[in-house]
């Protein structure tokens, strides 16, 4: 029986040694899988996060070149703006210097219209204010000789 005791027992040092170097091999490609995964997730954050830079700075660019449209729009309406008041300003300033031209014009020939008035009114009142006298001083010289 030791012989078979033996034989038992070497092959369960044969079986408990392979275990061991299969549960160490095991273990080291466990760790090797696990280094390369660790590797793989780095090198994948890696790319994402340059990615992202990426878009990041492209989204940035296109949104200072709408800015900047926006800011140039802005200065473009600005400008047309001034200038179409500018010019409203300066029709508004020539239409009442007109209107205040024919407004004096108008003044003038309304002056001139009553001093024509006034001398016409003295030619046809001129002759009845003297008929107007004259009755009167016969009416009074005809009362005078009644009394």
């Amino acid at each position: 029986m030791t012989e078979k005791n033996e034989r038992m027992r070497d092959t369960l040092d044969f079986t408990t040694k392979s275990l061991t170097a299969l549960v160490e091999k095991g273990s080291k490609d466990l760790e090797r899988l696990k280094y390369d995964l660790h590797e793989l997730v780095e090198q994948k954050t890696d790319a994402m996060n340059r990615m992202f830079e990426s878009e990041l700075l492209n989204v940035r660019k296109r949104y200072q070149e709408a800015c900047q449209g926006v800011v140039d729009a802005k200065e473009s309406i600005n400008a047309a703006f001034r200038a179409k008041v500018r010019t409203i300003k300066e029709k508004s300033a020539v239409f009442f210097a007109k209107l205040e031209m024919k407004l004096e014009e108008n003044n003038k020939e309304t002056v001139a219209v009553s001093q024509m008035f006034r001398e016409w009114q003295e030619t046809l009142q001129g002759p009845t204010k003297a008929y107007e006298a004259k009755f009167f001083t016969l009416q009074t010289a005809l009362d005078s000789a009644e009394n």
